[in-house]
């Protein structure tokens, strides 16, 4: 996990944050309702960040960004998001968040569908956390490759 920050905002010059860091702050992150992992990680949040302000939003894109900058937000996000703003800084945050997710294709799946899994197979990007899949590699009856 990344914390979005504003350059000139007073946490910038830091290397990385910990939840503590966060009280007192107004942060944007997913809202419960769009993963069910935010309302456990929200609530780990508040433990040691009590005075900690959520702003749920539904998904996070280029405005959401921009918010961040001019509302001097914090805007929790996802690694691969670290390079997608030049007015923003993404400090590493000393906090796992593990999203499960699953990948649903058909019963007779393209070469392209089969590729892919095949990839992701051999990366090792496949298990299990909190006994929950992270990679679900089931079948359903319908291909939108």
């Amino acid at each position: 996990m990344r914390i979005a920050l504003a350059p000139n905002h007073p946490l910038a010059s830091k290397d990385s944050l910990r939840i503590e860091d966060l009280n007192d702050q107004e942060v944007i992150t997913l809202a419960d309702s769009v993963n069910s992992c935010y309302r456990e990680f929200h609530e780990r949040i508040r433990g040691k960040a009590p005075n900690v302000r959520f702003r749920p939003v539904s998904f996070i894109d280029f405005a959401t960004l921009n918010e961040a900058v001019t509302r001097r937000s914090l805007l929790l996000v996802v690694d691969h998001l670290r390079e997608s703003h030049p007015l923003l800084r993404f400090l590493p945050f000393e906090e796992e968040l593990l999203i499960p997710y699953g990948l649903y294709y058909s019963l007779t799946p393209s070469r392209n569908v089969l590729s892919f899994l095949e990839a992701f197979r051999k990366n090792g990007i496949s298990g299990e956390a909190d006994d929950a899949p992270v990679i679900s590699f089931g079948k359903t009856n319908t291909d939108r490759s």
